[in-house]
């Protein structure tokens, strides 16, 4: 049988990425029960209840399908409260437990993944399919994605899906084509229910039932927009007559919940009369959360960009809060609603200046934290996607040089937690923003950045073309240094495409440039990429010469590119059939991945180390190697997967 198990070069100059710690342990015997917020008073709906919990079984993906505010959330979290009961220990068809995300927090599939990862505790730095299905494995879980409708795609909900085995599945989306066989349509509540629900918020201010009978009619029996009116009734103790006369006014037909655009203006109309009801600072705090993802924001940030103190940013908090438009924990708060998020990010723009504060507070916490390396990147985790929303309205505003900021402080971050998604996703606007400027330096670096991402993902030809903008500007505005570092890039990408000559040919120029400025990294770097090329080109002890002239250049702050020339010295040592020194080498360049947080690298490392251990013939040891390697590999949608994959097929076969 032909032998593929073979070590490969670590291309490493475009490595970026992090340690997955004990991957290959059994994961803690936890079992959570995570589920959305029950709703403060769960009015009519028993049929609907009844059938969602009967339906609701191993194997099993059900939809609950309806408009924005009908209830779908409050419905799910009901019938998975009433499943747990009152001892709070797991439903009877799901003993390992229940698991929820919300794609109106993160909205990629990855995050969802991670997040059934992170519940049964198998990783703290993020997962892929593989590891959520290392964490579903031989278990029955119920697993609720609410929100869908804010999923990347619909191809985002199939890949959570296909992860699940035989668990059950709760989806709550606002979109008909995402329902499938088990779809049950939300419809609004009886207008009695309706009506008793108002009445649980806002009893003593309705002075009428005739009158709370016709408003529930006007706002179409939608929960949300019934409790935003009880909310306003007992805050303000305003009458429910004096409110169905300014409904009749500003609320001309009656709410058509199939209709969105009707449905939203409606809504739209509710809120707008409950913010005007805030108190000045109120109104202040809820543009802020329009600008950042439907998560919990810290008190600090609020008070730090509207420098109040925490008590005043308490009490302005408190207005938002009464009026059902916020809530809290632990001083940490959130919008209510997706819809509420909308409202407040669409009508209640942040002003230039306060944008630009809460901008400048994320880029120099986003800057502290990366210098505290991995311990810093588990922190910023927890803020991602309030950076991410954050960018993207300082771009729609076209505040450049805040754009420029902050991607260019979090970039690192994103690329060596294999964040390449997030990163496709920001850096156009980063290179859009430097074209606005005329910073022809930062437009070089991102669009190198942007090459390096598509090289991660497999996109080789598209990284060129990135690479060779870079070295165009970098030539015209005589960057030397920066010059050679694109060289080199092209160079490896040449390389992967198997186009020695060429390759060879890009890192004998960086090289030069680099020499002649003395720069020792660049040097080093190249060097190293050189012994790469013609180790491949079977040309051992001349690779062996460069990777031993690269290490002897003792470099401070570049790990990550050292860890990638000694795990290659260790490659040509493996060719070599000098096995020792091979495993010797690649754990050195193991121990420097895990240690900077480098992810793709210790996916390379650990799969070099099976590969070495298969010549060995330990294949149990090999085996778990690779294991490791494809848990990471999967996470960071890296191309070597497959091949990983196909590694373990034939390890298998031995």
């Amino acid at each position: 049988m032909t032998d593929n198990n073979t070590a490969h070069s670590d291309n490493g100059s475009n490595s970026n990425v992090i340690t997955i710690n004990n991957t290959s342990s059994t994961p803690d015997p936890v079992i959570p029960l995570q589920f959305p917020p029950r709703a403060d008073y769960f009015t009519g709906r028993t049929e609907q209840l009844n059938k969602l919990i009967n339906d609701l079984q191993p194997r099993k993906v059900v939809t609950l399908c309806g408009a924005g505010g009908m209830g779908k959330t409050a419905l799910a979290a009901e019938a998975v409260y009433t499943l747990v009961g009152k001892e709070n220990k797991p439903p009877k068809d799901f003993p390992n437990g229940v698991v929820f995300h919300s794609f109106y927090d993160s909205s990629t599939a990855e995050s969802a993944l991670r997040t059934i990862a992170k519940a049964f505790k198998i990783t703290s730095e993020g997962t892929a399919e593989e590891l959520a299905k290392e964490a579903l494995n031989a278990k029955t879980v119920l697993i609720i994605l609410d929100g869908a409708e804010d999923a990347d795609d619909f191809d985002s909900v199939l890949k959570v899906l296909s992860t699940v085995g035989c668990c059950g599945v709760l989806i709550t989306t606002r979109d008909k084509r995402q329902g499938g066989e088990n779809q049950q349509k939300m419809q609004p509540l009886f207008i009695e229910d309706a009506v008793a629900l108002l009445g649980k918020w806002a009893a003593d201010y309705i002075d009428n039932q005739a009158v709370a009978t016709e408003i529930c009619e006007r706002v179409g029996g939608l929960p949300l927009a019934v409790r935003l009116v009880g909310r306003y009734l007992k805050e303000t103790e305003d009458s429910a007559s004096s409110y169905l006369e300014w409904l009749e006014e500003n609320l001309l037909e009656a709410l058509d919940p199939d209709d969105s655009a009707h449905r939203h203006k409606s809504v739209k109309v509710l809120l707008a009369r409950s913010v005007a009801q805030l108190t000045d600072t109120g109104r202040q705090v809820l543009p802020i959360f329009g600008c950042l993802a439907m998560k919990p924001v810290p008190l600090s940030i609020l008070a730090a960009v509207l420098e109040f103190s925490q008590g005043k940013s308490r009490k302005a908090i408190k207005s938002l809060i009464n009026f059902g438009l916020i809530q809290g924990n632990n001083d940490h708060y959130e919008v209510t609603h997706a819809l509420i998020h909308t409202y407040a990010r669409e009508q209640t723009p942040l002003s230039e200046q306060l944008l630009a504060r809460l901008a400048d507070w994320y880029r120099g916490f986003a800057a502290k934290k990366s210098k505290k390396g991995l311990q810093g990147y588990y922190i910023l985790d927890t803020q991602q996607a309030h950076l991410l929303n954050l960018i993207e309205q300082v771009y729609q505003q076209k505040m450049w040089i805040g754009v420029i900021g902050l991607v260019g402080t979090i970039d690192h971050y994103l690329a060596i937690r294999g964040y390449w998604e997030e990163e496709k996703r920001l850096l156009p606007l980063a290179i859009t923003a430097t074209q606005a400027v005329k910073f022809h330096n930062d437009e070089a670096i991102f669009l190198a950045q942007l090459g390096s991402v598509y090289f991660k993902l497999g996109d080789i030809n598209v990284a060129i073309g990135f690479y060779e903008k870079s070295l165009s500007i970098s030539k015209a505005i005589n960057h030397r240094q920066m010059e050679s570092a694109h060289l080199g890039n092209l160079g490896i990408a040449y390389h992967q495409l198997g186009n020695f000559d060429k390759a060879i040919d890009y890192h004998q120029k960086a090289l030069i440039i680099s020499r002649e400025m003395d720069y020792q990294q660049g040097i080093a770097n190249h060097l190293g990429n050189l012994g790469t090329v013609y180790g491949e080109l079977g040309e051992l002890k001349k690779a062996a010469k460069y990777f031993e002239e690269a290490l002897d250049i003792k470099i401070e702050g570049n790990e990550q590119k050292r860890g990638s020339i000694v795990s290659n010295l260790g490659n040509t040592y493996f060719h070599l059939g000098e096995l020792d020194k091979a495993i010797f080498h690649f754990q050195q360049g193991l121990d420097i991945s895990r240690k900077i947080g480098d992810r793709q690298g210790e996916g390379h490392r650990l799969n070099n180390l099976g590969a070495t251990y298969v010549k060995q013939g330990e294949l149990e040891v090999a085996h778990n190697y690779y294991q490791q390697a494809l848990v990471i590999f999967e996470a960071i949608c890296s191309p070597k997967a497959e091949e990983t994959r196909d590694n373990l097929k034939r390890l298998e076969q031995l």
